[in-house]
């Protein structure tokens, strides 16, 4: 059965999909695989002004819903999109 952890944070392709996204970004770490700890860990990144930390939110928020796109391709279209194709959603 498929989880929202394992879709997400855990399999390879979601973990190199946000390993590009944090690459892009400027950013190289280890992250966590449950949707609160990564979310405040995501969010922990810049210690920066509000303004800003939404934008850290957006690109959070953005990539989950690339990695859920590539998904959806797979499953009901049997269209495989590589991981640079989802960091070319995110950006």
């Amino acid at each position: 059965m498929e989880t929202s952890s394992h879709l997400f944070f855990e399999c390879y392709f979601a973990y190199h999909v946000w390993m590009l996204s944090l690459e892009w970004c400027g950013f190289t770490f280890v992250l966590s695989n449950s949707f609160v700890a990564h979310f405040d860990q995501f969010l922990g990144l810049p210690l920066c002004p509000s303004k800003i930390r939404y934008r850290w939110v957006v690109i959070w928020l953005t990539v989950i819903w690339s990695i859920w796109l590539a998904r959806n391709a797979l499953i009901f279209s049997d269209k495989v999109l590589s991981t640079l194709n989802v960091l070319e959603l995110v950006k």
